[in-house]
């Protein structure tokens, strides 16, 4: 179609819209009827500006013979047509089609879909990261009421679904691709061997080696914070299962809201369903784009959980690990309300001087007045030795006094709000049951979406993975 056709078209939709009598009708449906005109021009647009790139594109046609992306050979066959489906509703697209010799039924290549971004969903790349964006928001079919509210096309459920997990998918791929790389850095100089070849003085950055080229243009941050927790989520096959959740910040990333509220400007959360092991991976790698191995100062957070612990500790050896200062007032408090009873003053009375003790770094000194406590009751004494048991395993960990006056942050708030926010809001509704992969394909769609931000994510970063 030629620019005065286009003009044409244009010029009588719009003498249409504006004859038509508004008389009775509300702002809502004025407004409606706007967003109808709108659509169908932007259709037409749309629809014109593709039909000029297949032309400019010789239709996709690359010669009788070409290679497919899994390296056979294809031969062209015909010129198709797809249905695409964009934010405007439906268009469509005549290219050059190949065929594969050998392949089934689906075997068939079109060049110039690998070069406009297309898949194998007929959605268009915006509209496929529209339906991202509201699939890892909100319930499938939640999701499908929304987008018809906002923009006036349906898209079914199952659709949203797909397009969604596909989409976790491929942040899955791209990530396993980076975490090869990084892995082979923590399998040849560990951490600890890395940090003692590095010369360097104060007032200078720290020199990285040679191994950790590819990740030379992270910045060094004066204190990384990577904090690490186990969520819940009800699978169809295996019951309920963990999901691991990580979040890493630095420490200029947390602005006050309040005296006693902070939030954090910038983070970045990993996820996932697979193995401890895995998730640990998951963490160097992006640890690295952290400036992990150039950081002045690596603090690991977390409530004491042992598979954690250890996995960070093999990660990072000569990181500071501090137990959640609330973590370990909250297993006091349980002890208190099983002594004196719940909601009690006497049990507010026999906690705060052990809090007050805690906080001031005498860890020692409470674990001596709790082990004289000699309770009747069998299910106290438990609680007790429980109690006892949590905070030996954890004392090199609860130096808050020296933490707090250093100015490191004593609080896994931040995991905590990581494992509601990517996991629970999202996955732990009523009657939620997940497919192992379909929810592990999720997370790692949300994850991405909810961090705000992912140092090194770019071009050179992929190229050099």
């Amino acid at each position: 179609m030629n620019d005065a056709a286009i003009l044409q078209h244009v010029v009588a939709d719009v003498e249409y819209f504006l004859t038509q009598s508004d008389e009775g009708a509300d702002l809502s449906e004025i407004e409606d009827c706007v967003r109808d005109v709108t659509r169908k021009l932007g259709r037409l647009f749309l629809q014109e500006k593709l039909d000029r790139r297949v032309a400019a594109s010789a239709d996709g046609y690359r010669g009788n013979t070409v290679v497919a992306p899994d390296g056979r050979r294809a031969r062209f066959e015909r010129y198709e047509a797809r249905d695409l489906m964009s934010y405007f509703g439906g268009v469509k697209l005549r290219r050059a089609y190949y065929w594969v010799a050998g392949a089934d039924e689906h075997g068939g290549y079109a060049p110039l879909d690998v070069e406009l971004g297309l898949n194998r969903h007929e959605e268009t790349p915006a509209l496929q990261r529209g339906l991202n964006a509201l699939g890892v928001e909100a319930p499938f079919a939640k999701a499908e009421r929304l987008l018809h509210e906002l923009v006036r096309i349906t898209i079914a459920p199952r659709t949203i679904a797909e397009v969604t997990e596909d989409c976790g998918g491929q942040v899955r791929g791209e990530t396993s691709e980076r975490v090869t790389t990084a892995w082979k850095v923590f399998e040849g100089p560990t951490y600890g061997e890395v940090k003692q070849k590095r010369a360097w003085r104060r007032g200078e950055r720290r020199v990285s080696t040679d191994a950790y080229a590819p990740w030379a243009a992270a910045n060094a941050p004066s204190v990384l914070y990577v904090q690490c927790d186990g969520g819940r989520l009800n699978t169809k096959r295996e019951g309920w299962k963990e999901p691991k959740v990580a979040v890493l910040f630095s420490d200029n990333d947390r602005m006050a809201i309040s005296k006693d509220r902070g939030e954090l400007i910038r983070k970045e959360y990993v996820a996932t369903m697979e193995p401890i092991e895995r998730f640990q991976q998951l963490v160097w790698e992006a640890g690295l784009r952290w400036g992990a191995y150039k950081a002045m100062k690596i603090v690991v957070l977390g409530d004491g959980a042992e598979g954690f612990q250890k996995r960070l500790e093999e990660l990072y050896p000569e990181a500071l690990q501090i137990l959640d200062w609330y973590h370990a007032a909250e297993h006091l408090w349980e002890v208190g309300r099983e002594l004196y009873g719940v909601g009690t003053s006497e049990t507010e009375r026999w906690v705060k001087p052990f809090l007050d003790t805690l906080r001031a770094g005498g860890v020692e000194n409470v674990i001596a007045l709790l082990e004289e406590l000699r309770p009747t009751r069998t299910e106290s004494a438990e609680k007790v030795e429980e109690l006892i048991g949590y905070y030996k395993s954890n004392r090199g960990r609860m130096s808050y006094d020296k933490y707090e006056a250093a100015g490191y942050f004593i609080g896994s708030g931040a995991v905590e709000s990581a494992v509601k926010n990517v996991v629970n809001i999202r996955m732990k509704g009523c009657g939620m049951k997940w497919d192992h992969d379909r929810a592990d394909r999720l997370l790692s769609s949300r994850a991405r979406y909810l961090s705000s931000a992912t140092p090194m994510l770019d071009t050179a970063m992929r190229k050099a993975a």
